[in-house]
């Protein structure tokens, strides 16, 4: 069995016995931030042909990034918290409550923001400059969080280098999961995006508009809430393979 498999299988079994916790969970750390992100953030800049350098590219984000800084930090904040709450309920040993968990993740919170932070620029700028080199470096990053959860006393900028190790001779794969993850999220909200901008206008049709945004926000939970529990169960795996291979 590959580790892939052993991880999926992982990962299922703990949205089937833990399905009570992390609806909830999920909901209000990830659904609720989405939903937030599509009703009250104005949509992303458009970088046509007149933004082709990477620097005008960094510009025009940057310029987006400061005008909304708020809600963008609330947003991250929510998102980040309920992540590392979920890879906390997984820590070994097991056996971690949901209080527990988040007082954990709330304690945390200050450095996994700050590794969530340069993964986030270093995969970013790789998109931007090209696609493969964002998408290898999400790819061999993916393990970030649960290495950080997994050993907090390590230095933050540790959990970069063990997800790197652990992730040797698996960036292709994790590569195209990666790819997967948000080619299926882009696909799948499709639908409901295009729903919204057919709407005649705001005053007239705003619960129509909120029941689509809150449709394509339960869409990426559900997505973010498998993306998470994968995550989790493959750094059990590769991490207790490569204890197995120093033994």
């Amino acid at each position: 069995m590959t580790p892939y498999t052993a991880a999926a299988r992982a990962a299922w079994g703990m949205w089937r016995r833990d399905a009570a916790l992390l609806w909830p969970l999920f909901g209000l750390t990830q659904l609720l931030p989405v939903l937030m992100r599509l009703l009250a953030l104005p949509p992303l800049p458009q970088l046509g042909a007149d933004a082709a350098d990477t620097v005008d590219r960094l510009r025009v984000l940057g310029d987006y990034g400061r005008a909304n800084l708020p809600l963008i930090i609330a947003i991250l904040v929510m998102q980040t918290l309920g992540r590392a709450t979920l890879f906390s309920l997984y820590r070994v040993p097991p056996g971690r409550t949901l209080g527990t968990a988040l007082g954990e993740a709330v304690a945390l919170l200050p450095r996994y923001l700050f590794v969530a932070l340069v993964v986030t620029l270093g995969t970013t700028l790789g998109l931007l400059l090209f696609w493969l080199p964002g998408l290898y470096l999400a790819g061999r990053l993916i393990l970030v969080g649960p290495a950080l959860v997994a050993r907090p006393e390590r230095p933050a900028l540790g959990a970069l280098a063990e997800s790197w190790r652990l992730t040797r001779g698996h960036g292709l794969m994790l590569m195209a999961l990666v790819a997967l993850a948000e080619l299926s999220r882009a696909l799948i909200e499709r639908p409901f995006a295009f729903g919204r901008t057919l709407l005649p206008g705001p005053s007239e049709d705003s619960v129509l508009d909120a029941l689509l945004a809150l449709a394509q926000s339960g869409v990426v939970a559900v997505i973010l809430l498998a993306l998470a529990l994968l995550q989790a169960a493959l750094y059990r795996e590769l991490a207790d393979g490569r204890t197995r291979e120093l033994e």
